[in-house]
């Protein structure tokens, strides 16, 4: 909007900027001085004398998002799904527009296809100032932030410094803040310490599952947090006749035949970087594994890719896998074109089992009853299926696929031979876990 673009920036905050810079790189933070810095910057403005806004009227009808990734906003089918249910509870709660924050141009023509009001993120160090200019011309009822898998610093700190001082300053001036349940992994940058000690003591914040929630309450002063879970469970599937028609036809034709239908997903960022040139190897044992299991529970492998972007992304390691498969006689499918989050739900559901390594589309399966069981990365896992009284023996550490092939295909065995078992017991767990989801809507930060 307009009116945002020609907000003014304190010509102090330039020049302490300007003389901030070697401070900052590229990715974000990596100079203490850095942080402490912008650390001081908010504290000016958490105390600066802005009375709270609690007057029905005085609040506009548009709402404010802060994605986990402003780059590409919905680039990965994880954020996507959290996106889009956003997006559905906002509408639900009055909400005409919305202002999204993005980096860069691939964000901002990202968000105008998505009909969203693109907000330009500025340096980190003019960061408070902005805000705080920002809400003082919007005045949100209410503003949400994609925590997802960013608030650790794993990917940088320049995204989760700069989301929580949104939510910290929003909220100070009236705005409601929800945080959509997030992961915390084990190794926390200790940076990030001061800023969620900084918060506002009535900020909420929402771990999506208990793994994490416990890993958070060690690394912080800030005491305001509770168990939720994803946002992506109350995601709605999308129709099942918008699915590629090659891929339904081979679905019926299965199906007919009597085969049991299982998803496969394996992807680069199981691995660490110094260890990528075991991929190959990787996949070709998953591969072998897949063909030695599929004869004894009649099973047809559907190869699903869930992230499509070009870095990281699965097609590459799944491509090794059909390549094997199909080497071997192995009877299968490779989905290669990509879907929205409301369809692989969709197709989630139409099948037996999932054996993947990305969390949404665990979640996506989860919620349509299908069981999963999991490659593990990045500590996300474990508190996922505790949310269905479910244990270690539906994970594997993807080093598996190295050093211990021998014992994954009993496992993954096991897992199909159980899978009815473990869909009834998702089914009695499922409602108690989508009323956690709803919990981060139905009961925001607020005054």
């Amino acid at each position: 909007p307009k009116e945002i673009a020609m907000i003014p920036s304190s010509n102090v905050i330039k020049r302490t900027a300007r003389s901030a810079l070697k401070a900052i790189s590229a990715e974000g933070l990596v100079a203490d001085r850095g942080p402490r810095r912008v650390l001081r910057f908010w504290k000016t403005h958490q105390t600066t004398k802005n009375p709270c806004i609690r007057s029905g009227d005085a609040f506009s009808t548009a709402a404010f998002v802060f994605p986990a990734d402003p780059k590409t906003l919905d680039g990965s089918i994880g954020d996507q799904a959290m996106l889009h249910v956003a997006l559905m509870k906002l509408k639900e709660a009055g909400a005409t527009s919305v202002d999204i924050m993005v980096d860069g141009d691939a964000g901002e023509r990202r968000a105008l296809e998505l009909g969203l009001n693109p907000i330009r993120m500025p340096h980190l160090f003019e960061y408070p100032a902005f805000v705080s200019e920002l809400y003082a011309v919007k005045r949100y009822r209410q503003a949400v932030f994609m925590g997802a898998d960013v608030l650790d610093g794993k990917y940088g700190l320049g995204t989760p410094v700069r989301l929580l001082i949104a939510s910290d300053l929003m909220f100070r001036r009236g705005a409601d803040a929800i945080f959509l349940g997030f992961s915390f992994n084990s190794k926390p940058d200790p940076r990030l310490a001061r800023f969620f000690d900084a918060l506002h003591p009535s900020i909420v914040l929402n771990a999506r599952d208990a793994s994490s929630l416990e890993r958070l309450r060690k690394f912080t002063k800030h005491t305001n947090t509770r168990l939720v879970a994803d946002s992506a469970f109350l995601l709605q599937p999308g129709s099942p006749e918008a699915l590629p028609p090659d891929l339904l036809s081979w679905l019926s034709t299965s199906r007919s035949a009597g085969h049991t239908i299982v998803g496969v997903n394996f992807h680069p960022m199981l691995f660490k970087e110094g260890e990528k040139d075991q991929l190959a190897s990787a996949a070709r044992n998953l591969a072998r594994v897949l063909a030695s299991v599929g004869p004894k529970q009649n099973v047809h492998w559907l190869l699903l890719p869930h992230d499509t972007r070009p870095k990281d992304g699965d097609h590459s390691t799944l491509a090794q896998v059909a390549c094997e498969l199909s080497s071997l006689g192995a009877p299968f499918f490779f989905l290669e074109q990509a879907l929205s989050a409301e369809l692989y739900k969709a197709l989630a559901m139409m099948t037996d089992a999932i054996i993947t390594g990305r969390m949404h589309l665990s979640i996506a399966s989860l919620g349509s009853t299908t069981p999963v069981f999991c490659f593990t990365y990045q500590d996300k896992f474990e508190g996922l299926l505790k949310h269905f009284g479910m244990d270690g023996a539906l994970l594997s550490d993807p080093s598996a696929l190295l050093y211990d092939v021998g014992n994954l295909g009993p496992k993954l065995d096991a897992f199909i031979a159980n899978r009815e078992f473990l869909r009834a017991q998702i089914k009695i767990r499922l409602l108690d876990v989508k009323a956690l989801a709803q919990q981060v809507f139905s009961e925001p930060s607020s005054r």
